[in-house]
């Protein structure tokens, strides 16, 4: 690509084959098939010959030829560790959702079972991995290294000394804040540090979950008796991997599980916990959160003190969508806004008129004529937007666009591409999303085309969008990652990316010709020298792993566009494909840790009490939330959660009409569309909805009014935006004899201020509202405050001031 320099400060251009207002051309009008979508999901799992050898080790454990077992296992895992194999699911999971491990993970539940089936083939296999395994342990501790100890546990999890290093990584990660991962560690030293293996009448969970969701509204006083056995005689072989016979004391890892539940704000949780702790081990002893004595006691008071805390400190600025990496942010404060808008910014409008799903009908909280793909960001007294062309920065207070920095002679300009002026002339799927990530001083943003896949007689006309990043405090480009170019297999980045500062994180889509079929790929590139060369687009590409591929809803007769955004928490990437498959992954080398499959809808089921709604769900990473992944697939008609540890099915809502998750609050999920609905974060209960249904099942009309545009959370409430008003509620609801009612607190009247309902962003004291074509701003005071550096500038100086009249 050639490289020409230009003075426009914020805009970025890329090459492209389409242009932002060639959105709403008309097309010429032709006859195509009615979209459909294949329920079938491909993945990379084992073939039969892994299989055969699976089988074959359990053949050598029955003719007791403990060193065959052995090696033949060990081999598969080494060769094949990668190769997914699909786990057995619980009579209580319901029907439609499969979990997938690799064969690694499957290689290590295989050996933890030796302990009970074949002592021999267990020690064995210690005495050949134990003496590296207590080597790396003992360098790991000395240098305060977790990496090595993840590679024990990762490569030789039953090693002697894998429990020790378990423990370890728990307290390493509680140093650093990573709860959940702390919590992962941790239950993963005893199956019994999870519900029973076996399905249980008195707990309120398929087996092997969180231990106090199982126990969540048991009377625990009451029915000890039958509760006791459960959780200290292990039953039944455990679908999920755990140390099989470990030597520490469990008091201590339970007490420690107790800890990470009140630092991390779980105050039901850690009191569930404790209660469990108090029937178990109430006298045991020991050192914790800074304290020396027996445990219930100091977890008790360390509770007690919890609910005196502070919230933690909530980030400045909105640096993604959603906020945060884990797409669950609520902004620090709430706002009352005053008067008209403080300033305000035109943007290109876009509609779908062509667009195959939406197109010529009602969309959810938008309309095609007049889409809201806009997601401004925040950083510091900057706000970003963007769109295929340009990267533009205001002022958040004034709404003075920022003035570019020139660069000093001695470096490297900036790249800067033209906007093709192409125009689209044909229908296609999906609509664009515009979203950026800064992380430090580096915005991120996919530019250029929205396409991802285009109709497999043809290639794509120009490059598909390229990832930019810039140094947002001196206004310039400093590279560019196109796709790489693989013959007749077509690459695209699927939305913007995520960073952790040293890595840049992305989903690509990857096609080819003559196929219906597309594959979600994650990539992560190294910051520091990806996009550097053009001549070798992959140089700086630390790895690239292919997660599923499956028929979309195109089925390759017209062009794609899709967004596909990753969600990031303590070192684990989520992926929502939207083509089947929920995924986990490590952000350190790609290394799938667990894939879910859930039931794909159809497009226009003949089941008159289903809909369609859910396709355009089509800006919908993953949201997490304390060890809980929600998913909202734009392929299925239902909103589910997934344990993040183990990506287990947790539980699935069917309230129809959902776009948006907002974010959780006071233990409630709130997501929206056409309504606002209050979901309970831990069962997935419905209690709440604004305005309330004419009848609460499928195929029920529309609300009245509808939403229009993305909420926020902010505080302790929520702001909730339709055509002519915001909507504000608190986050919890109540419960009165009719059953759960929200509480309504405010709304702002937006037409009587000039401004209209769109997404919403709050920031520093200011609300921006991104409509279909302005970017408004509002205060609490109705009027741009004079900054306090210029306030002091305006009085006078010091000895000379006037005596008051």
């Amino acid at each position: 690509m050639p490289r020409t320099c230009t003075r426009t400060g914020w805009t970025a251009v890329v090459s492209v084959c389409l242009s932002w207002s060639a959105f709403g051309a008309t097309a010429n009008a032709q006859l195509l098939p009615e979209p459909s979508l294949s329920p079938s999901v491909y993945l990379d799992e084992a073939q039969s010959s892994e299989r055969s050898h699976l089988e074959r080790v359990q053949q050598f454990l029955a003719d007791k030829q403990w060193d065959e077992a052995v090696e033949t296992l060990r081999r598969l895992m080494e060769n094949s560790g990668a190769k997914l194999m699909r786990m057995q699911t619980s009579a209580q999971d319901p029907g439609g959702y499969t979990r997938y491990v690799p064969l690694l993970h499957i290689g290590h539940m295989r050996l933890a079972e030796l302990g009970k089936m074949a002592p021999e083939a267990l020690a064995l296999y210690r005495s050949r991995v134990d003496p590296l395994a207590q080597r790396w342990y003992d360098e790991a501790l000395a240098a305060r290294d977790a990496a090595l100890l993840d590679r024990i546990v990762e490569q030789m999890f039953v090693n002697s000394v894998g429990d020790d290093a378990l423990y370890r990584l728990g307290e390493f990660a509680l140093e650093r804040g990573e709860y959940t991962r702390a919590r992962e560690y941790w239950e993963r030293i005893s199956p019994r540090l999870r519900s029973p293996a076996q399905p249980q009448p008195l707990l309120r969970t398929p087996p092997e979950r969180p231990l106090w969701l199982a126990l969540r509204g048991v009377d625990l006083a009451s029915r000890w008796a039958e509760l006791e056995p459960l959780f200290t005689q292990p039953s039944g072989s455990a679908t999920w991997l755990a140390y099989p016979d470990t030597d520490l004391n469990l008091a201590d890892v339970r007490a420690r599980l107790v800890l990470v539940s009140i630092m991390e704000g779980s105050v039901s949780r850690a009191q569930i916990e404790l209660d469990v702790l108090r029937r178990l081990h109430p006298e045991a002893e020991g050192q914790i959160a800074g304290g020396q004595g027996k445990y219930v006691d100091l977890l008790a008071e360390l509770i007690a003190q919890s609910k005196l805390w502070l919230p933690p400190a909530q980030e400045l600025g909105w640096h993604t969508f959603a906020g945060s990496e884990s797409r669950n942010t609520t902004a620090a404060n709430r706002i009352d806004i005053g008067g008209t808008p403080i300033w305000q910014q035109p943007l290109p409008r876009l509609a779908a008129g062509q667009e195959r799903i939406g197109g010529g009908r009602q969309r959810m909280a938008e309309d095609f004529d007049g889409l809201l793909s806009y997601h401004p960001i925040v950083v510091g007294d900057t706000v970003l937007w963007n769109d295929p062309a340009h990267i533009r920065a205001f002022d958040l207070h004034t709404g003075e666009e920022k003035s570019p920095v020139p660069d000093r002679p001695e470096e490297k300009q900036g790249s800067i591409y033209e906007l093709a002026s192409d125009e689209i002339r044909q229908p296609y799927v999906g609509v664009p999303r515009f979203t950026m990530t800064v992380h430090g001083d580096t915005l991120l943003a996919r530019m250029g085309s929205p396409i991802t896949a285009v109709k497999n007689d043809t290639t794509f006309p120009r490059p598909p969008g390229t990832i930019v990043g810039m140094d947002v405090n001196r206004h310039r480009l400093l590279f560019t990652i196109p796709p790489p170019s693989d013959g007749d297999r077509q690459w695209a980045f699927d939305g913007s990316p995520l960073s952790d500062g040293a890595n840049l994180f992305v989903a690509m889509r990857h096609s080819q010709l003559g196929s219906a079929r597309s594959e979600v790929h994650v990539a992560c590139y190294d910051m520091q020298t990806a996009g550097r060369d053009e001549k070798s687009p992959d140089v700086g590409r630390r790895w690239r792993t292919w997660i599923c591929g499956a028929d979309t809803i195109s089925q390759g007769i017209l062009d794609e566009i899709t967004h596909n955004l990753l969600a990031i928490s303590e070192g684990t990437i989520y992926c929502n494909t939207n083509l089947g498959v929920v995924t986990a992954l490590s952000a350190r080398d790609g290394t799938i840790k667990w894939i879910t499959r859930y039931p794909r809808a159809p497009f226009r089921s003949p089941d008159p009490d289903r809909d369609d709604l859910h396709f355009f769900r089509d800006l919908n990473p993953c949201l997490v939330h304390k060890g809980i992944v929600i998913v909202a697939p734009s392929d299925c008609d239902r909103i589910f959660a997934l344990d993040a540890a183990t990506g287990q099915f947790l539980w699935e809502s069917g309230v129809t009409g959902v776009v948006h998750l907002l974010g959780v609050g006071a233990d409630n999920l709130l997501v929206s569309g056409d309504y606002l609905y209050w979901l309970d974060v831990h069962t997935g209960q419905l209690v709440g909805q604004f305005p309330p249904p004419g009848q609460n099942v499928r195929g029920y009309t529309r609300a009245n009014p509808p939403g229009y545009g993305r909420g926020v959370l902010a505080g302790d409430v929520v702001y909730w935006p339709t055509r002519e008003y915001i909507h504000v509620f608190r986050q919890e609801t109540v419960r009165n004899e009719t059953g759960w009612m929200p509480v309504k607190v405010g709304q702002i009247e937006l037409t009587q201020r000039g401004a209209g309902g769109g997404n919403l962003l709050i920031a520093d004291g200011i609300l921006l509202i991104a409509t279909a074509d302005r970017l408004f701003a509002f205060n609490e005071f109705g009027r741009i405050r004079p900054r306090p550096e210029a306030a002091q500038a305006a009085l006078p100086p010091a000895g000379n001031a006037e005596p008051a009249p």
